[in-house]
């Protein structure tokens, strides 16, 4: 069955033009999930990123560079140590800090999660300090900081307060608040979601992630034909002058409006 989901963001868009906007944006496939360890879907993993953070991201050249995480470095073959980023907060004001981490792994590695494969290759997930965790993995693993950049960071406060320390059960069908529901530390704060209806996000103002080229595809702005234009290396679906586009993206690289 076609299910579609208009997603409406409310942002600053600087370019050619400065004041506040809505942009809508539907697609045939559905945001299933606002559970940020439900489901491992391109649509759903798109949206949920534009929420929530990782601790590492690809690069222009698709090489990793810091998310959540400044820096890391690999201590012997199976021990990574990560260095968070500090000054971050959630979107209900709270400091983002390791507790936060070695949560979401757990979380990520449960019997409900879409993102086992990618938060069991991570391995034991340990706080050293408020603004470190050392990872331990069972054998050494070469693809490490690839499987990180696939996990969402949740707060452990709120998904204790909102009883989802637990992924989840998209397969049941269960209902959870977490499903509806989100608090991360992207650069769009999730207003409301009715599933095979509309989702409404919100800019985040004091994210510490820029909202252009905040989860899909890159984008730069040449000049061609004697005029100023966004490039990127994907498709653009076209917009009067004046309207807000989107570029949409897959998973692994970004998109923009």
């Amino acid at each position: 069955m076609k299910t579609r989901i208009i997603a409406a963001l409310f942002l600053v868009f600087v370019t050619s033009f400065v004041q506040a906007q809505t942009f809508r944006w539907s697609n045939q496939g559905n945001y299933l999930s606002a559970d940020p360890h439900a489901q491992n879907t391109i649509i759903t993993t798109a949206m949920n990123g534009h929420v929530y953070d990782r601790l590492v991201l690809r690069g222009k050249k698709l090489e990793f560079v810091p998310g959540l995480a400044v820096s890391w470095k690999q201590t012997s073959p199976t021990v990574w140590v990560f260095n968070l980023r500090k000054g971050v907060r959630w979107h209900d004001g709270s400091d983002f800090t390791a507790d936060d981490v070695v949560f979401s792994i757990k979380r990520a590695q449960g019997g409900t999660s879409g993102y086992r494969i990618f938060a069991n290759a991570a391995g034991a997930a340990r706080k050293i300090d408020d603004y470190t965790v050392e990872f331990t993995t069972p054998d050494p693993n070469p693809v490490m900081l690839d499987a990180l950049g696939q996990l969402f960071v949740m707060s452990k406060a709120w998904a204790e307060k909102h009883k989802v320390l637990q992924a989840q059960d998209f397969v049941r069908k269960e209902e959870t608040h977490a499903a509806r529901n989100a608090m991360g530390t992207g650069p769009f704060i999730l207003v409301s979601h009715e599933p095979d209806v509309k989702t409404v996000l919100r800019k985040n103002f004091q994210s510490h992630v820029e909202a252009v080229n905040c989860h899909h595809n890159y984008v730069s702005l040449e000049r061609h034909f004697g005029a100023d234009v966004y490039v990127t290396r994907k498709g653009a679906v076209s917009a009067k002058a004046g309207e807000l586009g989107i570029i949409p993206g897959s998973m692994g690289a970004r998109s923009f409006i």
